[in-house]
């Protein structure tokens, strides 16, 4: 894997992080909608950084003891090289220190990819969200990661 940094998102990695969105997503966010993110005291964003580059990053909220993986993207070129397990098992380790119990995400029934990687960093699929998607049903996935 190259080497990557995790740190905050901040307003001047906005166009990076959006054409990651767009070229990742059939319905990306605008760089409104990441901005709206920034100033939310529940929402906490983070980038995986090679120097200038921004190759990918992940959203979290948090409210109680709960969080919920909003958004992750990798960009196309870093895919595969083990980013985006990086990416979760960075937004893990913050999910403990903040306290957090339980972890939460949606993913597309049909990216079989992607669960397999969530598969792989210790979620297991609870149930399915008809309609969630505008094309597609959600897989609703959890992992413990703190004590009851």
């Amino acid at each position: 894997m190259r080497p990557a940094v995790i740190e905050p998102l901040t307003q001047s990695d906005l166009a990076q992080v959006v054409e990651i969105e767009t070229e990742s997503f059939p319905e990306p966010w605008g760089e409104d909608k990441f901005l709206q993110e920034l100033k939310l005291k529940f929402s906490y964003f983070f980038t995986a950084k090679s120097g200038a580059e921004i190759a990918g990053y992940i959203g979290l909220w948090h409210a109680a003891d709960e969080g919920n993986i909003i958004n992750i993207a990798v960009k196309k070129s870093w895919r595969r090289q083990g980013l985006g397990k990086q990416l979760i098992d960075f937004i893990l380790e913050f999910s403990r220190a903040k306290g957090i119990k339980d972890v939460y995400l949606e993913v597309r029934s049909k990216n079989l990819s992607a669960q397999g990687l969530y598969k792989k960093c210790g979620f297991e699929a609870c149930y399915e969200r008809q309609g969630y998607y505008v094309d597609d049903s959600a897989i609703v996935m959890h992992k413990k990661v703190g004590q009851p």
